[in-house]
């Protein structure tokens, strides 16, 4: 499924241009220069969105790149004042979208909201069609699939060695992906399946936390929410549902509620692979 629908609306707007900022760090990883501009206005939560992800969220690839840590990009932005977001905006009936991976998370996140008498529908970002029909095998039901494609060019440059590569915040590009659709379709929740640890940092460099998982993570929810709610005139809804458990909660949660999900879940790392000289699954 494409994003579909008009998209000259404020709020398709502003979530756009959340996206063209997300989606700017597999492209800025390239070269990873020093200085970093908006050409729109931003308002103060984008300001601190970008600042964050271009930070923070490729905390990773600058220690693997050998780049200084923390890294001292100059970001210069032309302000823009934030949207008023209506205090009594005409409730909407609910309508969940969950993110699906095919791993444990994502099948505990969707078995909650059933037994909870919520029937999501599940939706996925996908990189190739290897990919979505992998996905298609991890559940019985059915699943929106939004494929994403990354710049030829940039994909030469990687494979050529003649850029820098890395880990980039994968899950804030996702979110305001599906934000957008959910913002273009109707749906008021976007719910992913982000647990504890991941807001907890995998090492400490020169002092300061760097954070694999650092998208995922709770400081940076609070920050998509932000964006989320201002963008959508507080129309919709953004959280993990699994924010509260472990990794071991989660497990016992699947063995115990979700037996409908025991010959699907698989490792969602590995259900995402699209380089098809790498098999799926192992």
């Amino acid at each position: 499924a494409g994003l579909g629908g008009e998209t000259n609306d404020q709020a398709s707007q502003s979530l756009m241009q959340a996206l063209a900022v997300a989606i700017g760090v597999s492209y800025y990883k390239a070269a990873a220069v020093g200085a970093l501009s908006l050409d729109f206005a931003a308002t103060p939560a984008l300001q601190a969105m970008t600042k964050a992800l271009y930070t923070e969220g490729l905390g990773e690839f600058y220690v693997r790149n050998d780049l200084p840590y923390p890294p001292q990009v100059a970001f210069h932005f032309e302000e823009e004042k934030p949207p008023s977001v209506a205090q009594n905006a005409q409730p909407k009936p609910t309508r969940v979208l969950c993110a699906f991976g095919g791993g444990k998370d994502s099948h505990v996140s969707a078995g909650l909201l059933r037994a909870a008498g919520i029937e999501p529908k599940l939706i996925s970002v996908v990189l190739s069609q290897r990919v979505a029909d992998v996905l298609a095998t991890m559940t019985a039901d059915p699943i929106t699939f939004i494929q994403r494609r990354i710049a030829p060019k940039l994909i030469e440059l990687n494979k050529s060695g003649d850029a820098l590569n890395g880990h980039v915040p994968i899950t804030a590009i996702n979110s305001l992906i599906l934000a957008l659709h959910a913002h273009l379709t109707g749906e008021t929740q976007i719910v992913f399946s982000n647990e504890r640890g991941a807001s907890q940092a995998t090492r400490f460099v020169n002092d300061h936390p760097v954070n694999h998982q650092f998208s995922k993570s709770m400081k940076f929810e609070h920050i998509l929410q932000r964006i989320i709610t201002e963008a959508s005139n507080g129309t919709l809804t953004y959280f993990s549902l699994l924010r509260g458990g472990s990794e071991l909660w989660i497990a016992k949660t699947l063995a115990r509620d979700v037996p409908e999900a025991w010959p699907y879940a698989a490792s969602c790392n590995r259900n995402f692979v699209f380089d098809p000289t790498i098999p799926a699954n192992e």
